[in-house]
């Protein structure tokens, strides 16, 4: 059935909203209406990409790299999380990053190089994290976080490691925590056969 039948047959398709269905978008001065997060669709889209719902230009400018990074961070007794952009797919913080190219190069960080028409470095924030609060990123490193935290961006927390050490880092991890889940489930048999020999 074409779009235009549909239309003829149900009549106007209407948007489901996710939150606060009828509401105007909680950005100063938008009046759409709310698709999720009680922000606009618009909004919403920069608010996945970019981690804020608004453009970047009503955001305060940062001076510096430092400056970058703790505008987008909130620290907690332990880990120092990434309130910017969150990569869907593998969790970890990103960052698009106009400017200071040269600097950026020299730190070792890396990342998608800035095209004509955009004109921003696109890295990862534990790396950028790194780079400016540790020191410059060996090359052929990759920066494992201690903590297991993908969107931690505490210096503390962060080490250079070659890719072989993170792999074997990894699945050594991944078998400490199968063991973990074996010992609970025996733990669970062995109080269940003990709850039975105490009832009889």
């Amino acid at each position: 059935m074409s779009n235009y039948k549909r239309k003829a047959k149900y009549g106007e398709r209407k948007t489901k909203n996710i939150t606060g269905a009828g509401t105007e978008c909680e950005v100063s001065g938008c009046e759409r209406e709310v698709r999720a997060r009680g922000i606009c669709a618009k909004h919403y889209q920069s608010w996945s990409k970019y981690g804020y719902p608004f453009p970047s230009s009503y955001l305060p400018q940062a001076e510096s790299l430092e400056e970058f990074l703790d505008m987008r961070h909130t620290k907690t007794d332990n880990c120092w999380t990434w309130t910017g952009s969150i990569d869907i797919y593998d969790g970890y913080g990103k960052c698009h990053i106009r400017g200071w190219g040269d600097r950026l190069e020299k730190l070792g960080v890396g990342g998608r190089k800035p095209k004509p028409k955009r004109p921003s470095h696109h890295v990862r924030a534990h790396r950028l994290a790194y780079a400016v609060w540790v020191k410059p990123i060996p090359k052929g490193s990759v920066i494992h976080h201690i903590c297991n935290n993908r969107s931690c961006v505490n210096p503390d927390h962060l080490q250079a490691i070659s890719p072989k050490e993170n792999t074997a880092e990894m699945v050594e991890r991944k078998t400490y925590l199968r063991e973990i889940r074996e010992l609970k489930k025996r733990i669970k048999e062995l109080e269940k056969g003990h709850k039975t020999c105490c009832t009889t």
